[in-house]
């Protein structure tokens, strides 16, 4: 995995570090999306979304699901018809802080972890949480 620059939010009054990179685990090629609270960089939230997960609906054309994009775009949600109707880019800052909340809400603490808390399957996570609308990004 090759250095990335950490890009900076706030979430409320406190700054947050992130970074979205492609890593390879175990043969397996997964979007990693780390969140650190400033100052804090021991116990980030790391939301991981496997390639293979998306691979094995990308098959299946009548199922609705989440699907790994192949562009660098982030999440997609491809309808049974094939049609792609919403994209969560893990690039822009608003679905980064929209997921740093729900971490919070969810059992994040940064300020007392002492180790990374791993989210093993972030489709779950992209579900549950109320996006903002994206800003000319189509």
């Amino acid at each position: 995995m090759s250095k990335q620059k950490l890009r900076k939010i706030r979430v409320g009054s406190q700054t947050y570090l992130w970074t979205v990179a492609s890593e390879y685990r175990h043969n397996a090629c997964l979007e990693v999306l780390t969140i650190y609270q400033d100052d804090y960089k021991k116990s980030p939230i790391r939301l991981f979304f496997r390639e293979e997960d998306s691979l094995e609906k990308r098959q299946q054309l009548d199922d609705e699901c989440w699907l790994v994009s192949n562009v660098g775009k982030g999440i997609l949600w491809k309808t049974g018809d094939g049609a792609t109707i919403q994209v969560v880019n893990l690039n822009h800052p608003g679905v980064v802080a929209a997921i740093a909340k729900f971490a919070l809400q969810n059992g994040w603490f940064p300020e007392t972890m002492h180790s990374p808390m791993e989210i093993d399957y972030g489709f779950d996570w992209i579900e549950a949480i109320d996006f903002p609308e994206p800003r000319g990004d189509k």
